[in-house]
């Protein structure tokens, strides 16, 4: 499909819709065509995406092109950009991301933040299409064949090769495990318009800027009191007013509290000072972020924010982490997971959309730190129903409470496992008699752990009956006592409902059969 102007032309969204429920009906009978390498590594079961035809790459390549372009042409063009030509969407040679080539007039004049929300733009809508096929959780893109560092190599930055490479500062314990809590973004000076103003849009009637420091808050509070590390929050709690804004200093960001503490520490929050355009202050406090933790010498950094996307059907939390970092991705991956478990054990949050998945990506607040760092998204707040979820209480602290558990667990290398009730034997007692019942458990519950229990069928004549009990810290099984009534003559069986419910919240339920044998009556 060509334009006027000799482009391919975004197709229309009944065209979109249209090849993609073609492409997924279409799949499972698809020869497998797709370049596969033929080692013993490779399973016989296959993802997806290898069993796509040749047709039905192009197909897809056609339609993500198509919508990548749009986005491009709807885009405000940033300062230094020169002729942008037609994006150009194709999968890697793997087929497991997306390669997406801007063409070198996309370059703007400043590698900032400016361009990471551009980019971000593309990125979201094309790996939410690629959700209904098969999920991609990488995007890299290309500026006329060659990557971002090509223009800006002063930028690029090697893995680190370990998580912390900095000797410890004085203001922090030796010996402790440490981690720097970053609240997403804060007003800052901008210097065109010459004021103070929110990083984020206001949606939903919420602005991300205003949220981040309240989960943020909790997930320090959860770090010190159940990871047992030493937290340090990059932005102000203080209700005071911060004198040039005029706004409380909690709603500032980082870049003006850390010159407040540390005026003489220009290299971390005026690291762009040497230039002067008008988002300086605000990529300022990005890069304050990273920075500062590399002069603390913490052992990780976990980034709070929220997401946004013109497409507000869009919705869900997602970690992000730099391409290339193995234990970054790691975290990510156990964060995604625990928030997932936490968050779906809240009455009414139980559908709430998590990535499978933690996404790539390069983003400075990642990019520049020495030790592991990630990004949560808890949500996007330019979708109504996350953005309802992103201003309860209880959603902030499930959310939280995960991203801890998250890092708490991966620091202890556990398996990744959701607390549930594996496998609950029935049991068999004589009348009188009181016998142990096992209930053997995966996952790592917060103690104590409430066991209730409720009678779902009792035979005739019987008084059956459930309750309540506490249960201390334990490994797997659970071990409780049943009993069978003295005075039953015959013979029965009991079933039981069972639900489990850590401190946390988070519950599993079972059901389990008592088989009471009959009184001997020869004596």
């Amino acid at each position: 499909m060509i334009d006027r102007f000799g482009r391919p032309s975004r197709p229309s969204t009944f065209a979109i819709i249209a090849m993609t429920a073609s492409i997924v009906a279409n799949m499972a009978a698809a020869p497998m065509v797709f370049a596969v390498p033929t080692t013993n590594a490779v399973s016989s079961e296959l993802p997806a995406r290898f069993s796509l035809t040749l047709a039905q790459r192009d197909e897809i390549e056609e339609v993500l092109t198509g919508m990548a372009q749009d986005i491009v042409s709807n885009q405000e063009r940033m300062d230094g950009q020169g002729i942008i030509s037609s994006p150009v969407v194709r999968f890697s040679e793997d087929g497991k991301s997306l390669i997406v080539d801007l063409g070198k007039g996309y370059v703007p004049k400043i590698n900032g933040g400016e361009l990471e929300d551009r980019l971000r733009e593309i990125e979201t809508p094309l790996t939410f299409h690629m959700e209904a096929i098969f999920p991609v959780y990488k995007v890299e893109f290309l500026f006329g064949g060659r990557d971002i560092y090509y223009y800006f190599p002063e930028d690029w930055r090697p893995a680190p090769s370990q998580w912390r490479q900095e000797p410890r500062s004085g203001q922090l314990r030796p010996h402790t495990n440490s981690v720097l809590v970053s609240a997403g973004h804060g007003i800052y000076f901008h210097r065109g318009y010459k004021d103070w103003r929110a990083a984020r849009e206001p949606a939903n009637g919420m602005t991300e800027d205003f949220i981040t420091p309240v989960m943020s808050a909790d997930l320090a509070t959860y770090l010190n009191d159940r990871s047992e590390v030493e937290s340090v929050l990059v932005r102000s709690q203080a209700l005071v007013t911060h004198a040039e804004s005029g706004s409380p200093w909690w709603k500032v960001s980082a870049r003006y509290h850390l010159k407040e503490l540390y005026p003489a520490l220009t290299d971390v929050w005026n690291s762009k000072g040497t230039q002067d355009y008008p988002l300086v202050e605000r990529d300022d406090d990005i890069y304050s972020r990273p920075f500062f933790a590399n002069h603390l010498g913490v052992d990780a950094i976990l980034h709070v924010h929220t997401n946004a996307e013109s497409n507000t059907s869009i919705r869900g939390a997602r970690v992000y982490y730099q391409t290339g970092r193995v234990p970054d991705s790691e975290l990510a991956r156990s964060s995604l997971f625990y928030m997932a478990e936490s968050i779906h054990s809240v009455p009414g949050y139980e559908d709430y959309p998590v990535a499978s998945a933690p996404h790539e990506g390069n983003y400075a607040e990642n990019r520049e730190a020495k030790m592991i760092s990630v990004i949560a998204e808890v949500g996007f707040h330019t979708n109504p129903l996350d953005a309802a979820a992103l201003q309860d209480p209880a959603f902030q602290k499930a959310a939280m409470r995960g991203f801890e558990k998250g890092y708490r667990l991966f620091l202890a290398q556990k398996p990744l496992q959701k607390f549930e009730i594996v496998d609950h034997p029935n049991v068999e007692a004589k009348p009188g008699e009181s016998v142990p019942v096992e209930a053997h458990f995966s996952g790592y519950p917060r103690f104590p752990v409430s066991r209730e229990s409720s009678v779902l069928s009792c035979p005739e004549g019987w008084t059956c009956s459930g309750g309540t009990q506490t249960l201390a810290e334990t490994e797997s099984p659970f071990v409780t006592m049943a009993s069978c009534g003295a005075s039953n003559v015959e013979a029965g069986t009991t079933r039981s409902q069972v639900v489990f419910t850590d401190a946390d919240g988070l519950s599993t339920t079972t059901e389990y059969e008592l088989h009471c044998t009959g009184r001997d009556m020869r004596h």
